[in-house]
């Protein structure tokens, strides 16, 4: 029996481009599971990360890990005491540290030197540990914001369509350390992303939200061939 280590069944109203909406989010996730959220801009993707992540507060329903309950009316779990790692579409590096400093930030609590240097080893960035992000190309600034969030070891991580800005090949050769990194640690792993490609790579299940709904969930290769089936009959009733 597959073990579900997190699960949402809660709405929370947005808005997104002057439109308001009601995302309503009925998910579960299995341990060590690697999820892609997928749908067009404005779908309520970035929406249930934030939920995920405790930025956000439902409007009703409940979040939990497990047996422990994150989110509900009547109690509230602050985001760092869920033990995630979030990467922002924007990296949110700390300009006014260097990288061994921005990564040492993500262990919260006492650096774990032998994991720094398998991070920095890792994610290609042992000869940048003195450097600021602004001096940082958006390769590297994105590895060093994946080395923070997985620096205290998250049962979840939370992505935020974190390779959007960069080219294919960096976006491939990232892929690969993050997927090295994701086995060694079974971390729990949700994403935000257009990107189909991406999507197969990565993920063992999908969900395609749009307007704030699930319109279907499964595995990558079943759920993109659907949606590619049901944009196709839409261009041909244009």
């Amino acid at each position: 029996m597959v073990e579900a280590a997190y699960s949402l069944d809660c709405k929370k109203k947005y808005a997104d481009r002057g439109r308001s909406f009601s995302l309503e989010a009925e998910l579960t996730l299995s341990k060590g599971s690697f999820t892609a959220l997928m749908g067009p801009s404005g779908a309520g993707k970035t929406t249930l990360l934030r939920l995920l992540a405790g930025l956000e507060k439902p409007d009703s329903g409940v979040i939990s890990a497990s047996e422990f309950v994150w989110s509900s009316p009547s109690s509230f779990v602050a985001p760092q005491r869920r033990h995630i790692g979030y990467v922002f579409q924007d990296y949110a590096l700390f300009p006014h540290l260097n990288v061994k400093a921005n990564i040492q930030y993500g262990f919260r609590e006492e650096v774990d030197n032998t994991w720094l240097e398998q991070l920095l080893t890792v994610f290609k960035i042992q000869d940048l540990v003195n450097d600021r992000p602004a001096s940082l190309s958006g390769g590297q600034q994105q590895r060093v914001a994946l080395a923070r969030a997985l620096a205290a070891k998250p049962a979840l991580l939370l992505l935020d369509e974190p390779m959007a800005a960069l080219d294919f090949s960096l976006r491939n050769e990232i892929r690969g350390e993050l997927k090295q990194m994701l086995g060694l640690l079974n971390t729990t792993a949700v994403m935000a992303t257009h990107d189909l490609l991406e999507a197969t790579i990565l993920a063992d299940h999908v969900v395609w939200l749009e307007d704030g709904k699930v319109l279907r969930e499964g595995a990558p290769r079943e759920v993109l061939k659907a949606e590619l089936l049901r944009l196709k009959e839409q261009t041909r009733d244009i």
